[in-house]
């Protein structure tokens, strides 16, 4: 549903700022459930967390209840914590020539925009310089730090100073 003050876009944008009835008696449903099967992840049981997960399930509870078990579950596996605290890519300079990548700016609603230049991605080059392995470790790292650094924040620029929910993200040919 688009409201009329709201383009498509700038609706697609700002989702979980115009919830339907039926969706916030989802997410009541939703957290309830969680919280009563002690599955609710401290960082990662927020409004606005718990939302896309339903959102990604179409709203239904079940399916976003397993997608979250999952992500809860991987967490476990791939030892997200201590990546987080712990993790040094020290290599970091020598990989950027090769896999160009960085924010820049926000977009019009205040999503901070992510780019890559896939176009002069050079994966063998990059490898000389880093493993498989460390290169997923980092990329657990990066969005671990947006989402307790930069995420939280109330950045200047943002539209009313509000909740960053996502990330516009940008792939190209060229940088």
């Amino acid at each position: 549903m688009v409201h009329a003050a709201f383009s498509y876009a700038e609706e697609d944008a700002l989702w979980y700022l115009h919830l339907s009835k039926a969706q916030e008696g989802a997410y009541d449903a939703f957290r309830e459930h969680l919280a009563g099967v002690s599955l609710l992840l401290p960082g990662h049981d927020d409004k606005y967390t718990l939302l896309r997960f339903l959102k990604a399930r179409q709203w239904d509870v079940t399916k976003a209840t397993a997608m979250y078990s999952k992500m809860v579950k991987w967490r476990t596996d791939q030892a997200v914590d201590s990546v987080y605290t712990d993790f040094v890519f020290s290599e970091f300079d020598d990989v950027l020539p090769f896999y160009p990548h960085f924010y820049h700016k926000l977009d019009k609603w205040g999503r901070p925009v992510y780019i890559e230049a896939v176009g002069k991605l050079d994966c063998a080059k990059m490898l000389t310089k880093t493993t498989e392995e460390r290169l997923v470790k980092y990329h657990i790292y990066t969005w671990e730090r947006f989402f307790k650094q930069v995420r939280v924040c109330r950045c200047l620029g943002c539209s009313g100073g509000g909740h960053i929910e996502s990330v516009a993200v940008w792939t190209g040919t060229t940088s």
